[in-house]
């Protein structure tokens, strides 16, 4: 198409063998062009060594190609003012077909595989891809393509088209996003770090929103009605036989209903002066208001509910038996349907949880219209509030407050801003007899991340923990930045400490002296009055605005409190147990023995090793492949590596990087005469925790 002015290859059926799609990828990545798209269409699969696109040729010896191998090619590009964008349709037929292998536990691809693998891309990169969620395939016959591709194919024929014309990423997935769930009831997986508006065609059918003609005016209006009055008999039910059966289908049958309500009044505008159009319209969202009142006892199609676990800004969450494994439904309040600026939020709040893959932040796992809501993970726990009523001991805080900081800091590394940090959406999990309680970070209800468009005046957070920028001037970019995040953070420091909310204008910091008065050490109560202080600042610059050094300095405060001899000497293998514990806790998952464990992602292994009377040295191995597939030389990609690890260490005195020339990757940290003692180890978990970070995010 003349509106698409780039230079393509195609290759399809036999032709796309695993070696020809390699090649093809490497020459896309690795030119000069400012731009590079990929489209993948076929089947994906997993198992337990990793995930896969299926070409033609896959078998037992060639598996497939890696998901993360786009990861490593986009960011090879980056830096070189260029875009990318990878689309991936895996939504097809045909899983019976990939070789079982049963030793590696073979299943198709899912959403979030795509999301895990795949990853931020980094910047400039856009990532739009769907995957089936069950044996079910979205593919139609009569479109000669499955669903996903149908409706990005009339996306970039001219239905995706702005006022004049032009069709850019967003755009696509808007159109792409809506009808593919309006036809599977799935949403794709769309991640976007673009700054600005990448055109990709231009010169198509711009649309425009037409008259209405008189006859289709009718039509619709006694459509309207119909689907209105049909709708009403499942509302007619007595409670016992609404809550076990009609509840369930009343929700299956609206939902198309209120689309096509949207979709008529996208296409015209002028049945907003309807009032037969009005009338209907305002019965069904009477009907979605009453989806939205739950009851104990009531059967969703997501499973059934067992009771009220609370009540937010945005909405309820309930508890659900969904197949005998319990699960948390949050339903957005009916009485806010129509403040369209909420639901925007709250919608954003659960695309915010669905890009972060993290154990300490609470796992989503489907958005619902009918009524409007996400299911998710369920904790069963207390809250914060509730949780630090019950705790004392300064060391079991501090420790829960490194956890919190480090799951910020996880999360602004994915760009996303939590921007609602308070002690009601923090949610403790107990895991066993002598076991500590898990924080989990929820509700990202007034979240901001990368690929937000708008943000308004209702997203000001709880007062006490919202900083001042974000209840003075909720619209400007300060409200919107990372030491956002770091004010509630501190405020929450000091409800935790003192267990009582700071008073807006109030000198807290006095108040958190008091209350530190009775520690038995002065330099851990001081250096966390300093923190409390440096996260508060009214002037944002003011403040700390890396989560890293929040928890470096927590960490260090707490050595002080567990450790006051923090100088005196331990033996190698208490050391070395007591830096385990310092970077993963008691992590059975992570810890494979005193001097060996894995990163809290799973994705590094790191050994302790005592070569000489003078040293420590670390080994650190990721467990996933760092290279760019397809290639034997993986030179650049461990010069990567090696260029950020070398960053982030050059601070440290008697620190030093080796790297190990055998395997795709690893290297060695010495430390140089180090103190086995907390002071050493405060020391290195800083060294080791930005190594980590290097090697998993370059």
């Amino acid at each position: 198409m003349d509106e698409y002015d780039f230079d393509t290859t195609l290759i399809t059926d036999e032709d796309a063998s695993r070696r020809t799609i390699i090649k093809g990828l490497k020459d896309l990545f690795s030119g000069d062009s400012s731009f590079s798209l990929f489209y993948f269409a076929g089947h994906g699969s997993v198992n337990d060594i990793g995930s896969y696109l299926l070409p033609h040729d896959t078998d037992d010896i060639e598996v497939g190609i890696r998901l993360d191998l786009f990861r490593r090619l986009v960011k090879r590009k980056m830096g070189k003012d260029s875009k990318s964008v990878i689309i991936l349709d895996c939504c097809h037929a045909g899983s019976a077909n990939i070789r079982s292998d049963s030793s590696h536990n073979s299943r198709s691809l899912r959403k979030e595989d795509v999301r895990s693998q795949i990853g931020q891309l980094g910047s400039g990169s856009a990532l739009l891809a769907a995957c089936k969620p069950s044996q079910k395939a979205y593919e139609d016959p009569s479109l000669d393509h499955g669903l996903f591709t149908f409706h990005l194919l009339q996306a970039l024929y001219g239905k995706a088209a702005d006022s004049e014309g032009r069709v850019n990423i967003n755009l696509i997935h808007n159109y792409v996003s809506r009808h593919f769930e309006e036809e599977t009831g799935q949403t794709p997986v769309f991640k976007s770090n673009i700054s600005g508006s990448i055109i990709l065609g231009k010169g198509l059918q711009p649309q425009l929103q037409g008259d209405i003609p008189d006859s289709t005016k009718s039509d619709i209006e006694n459509k309207a009605k119909r689907l209105i009055n049909e709708h009403n008999d499942l509302h007619s039910a007595d409670i016992d036989e609404w809550k076990l059966n009609k509840y369930k289908e009343a929700c299956n049958d609206l939902k198309p209903i209120i689309q096509w309500f949207e979709r008529k009044e996208d296409q015209y505008p002028q049945l907003k002066r309807s009032d037969e159009f009005k009338s209907a319209k305002s019965t069904s969202k009477s009907h979605l208001s009453r989806l939205a009142n739950l009851q104990i006892g009531t059967v969703t199609p997501e499973g059934r509910v067992t009771r009220k676990i609370g009540s937010g800004s945005f909405g309820s969450v309930w508890e659900i038996d969904s197949d005998g494994d319990p699960m948390a439904y949050k339903v957005f309040h009916p009485s806010d349907l129509d403040n369209k600026i909420k639901k925007v939020r709250f919608e954003r709040g659960f695309k915010a949880m669905e890009q972060l893959d993290h154990p300490h932040i609470v796992d989503v796992h489907k958005f619902t219209r009918c009524p409007i809501g996400f299911t998710m993970e369920y904790i069963d726990g207390p809250n914060l509030r509730d949780y630090a009523a019950m705790k004392d001991d300064p060391s079991d805080i501090l420790s829960q407050l490194v956890t919190v900081s480090d799951t910020l800091r996880h999360s602004h590394s994915r760009n996303v801003l939590h921007r609602d940090v308070k002690p009601e959406n923090i949610v403790m999990s107990w895991e066993g007899e002598s076991k500590p309680y898990k924080p989990h970070l929820t509700d990202f209800d007034l979240a901001w991340f990368d690929t937000a468009t708008k943000f308004t005046t209702e997203a000001i957070g709880t007062m006490v923990y919202a900083p001042p920028e974000q209840l003075n001037k909720p619209q400007s970019s300060s409200a919107r930045n990372r030491e956002v995040d770091v004010y509630s953070f501190g405020q929450l420091l000091f409800f935790f400490i003192t267990k009582s909310d700071p008073v807006p204008g109030a000198n807290n910091s006095r108040r958190l002296r008091q209350a530190v008065s009775d520690w038995v050490i002065e330099e851990p109560a001081r250096k966390l009055v300093e923190l409390y202080t440096d996260c508060t600042s009214e002037d944002p610059s003011e403040r700390i605005s890396d989560f890293q050094v929040i928890s470096d300095r927590l960490f260090d405060i707490k050595s002080l409190i567990d450790s006051p001899e923090v100088e005196s000497d331990m033996d190698f293998r208490r050391f070395s147990r007591e830096l385990v514990f310092s970077i993963v806790g008691l992590s059975e998952e992570r810890i494979k023995s005193d001097t060996k464990f894995l990163s809290t992602s799973g994705r590094t292994m790191i050994e302790v090793i005592n070569e000489l009377p003078d040293q420590i040295v670390f080994r650190l191995e990721p467990q996933t492949s760092i290279a760019v597939e397809g290639t034997e030389d993986y030179e650049e990609a461990r010069n990567e590596i090696d260029k950020s690890i070398d960053k982030s260490i050059n601070d440290f005195e008697g620190i030093r990087r080796e790297r190990e020339h055998f395997g795709e990757y690893s290297t060695k940290i010495y430390a140089e005469r180090p103190t086995l003692s907390m002071r050493g180890i405060e020391k290195c978990r800083s060294v080791i925790t930005r190594v980590i970070d290097s090697i998993e995010n370059t």
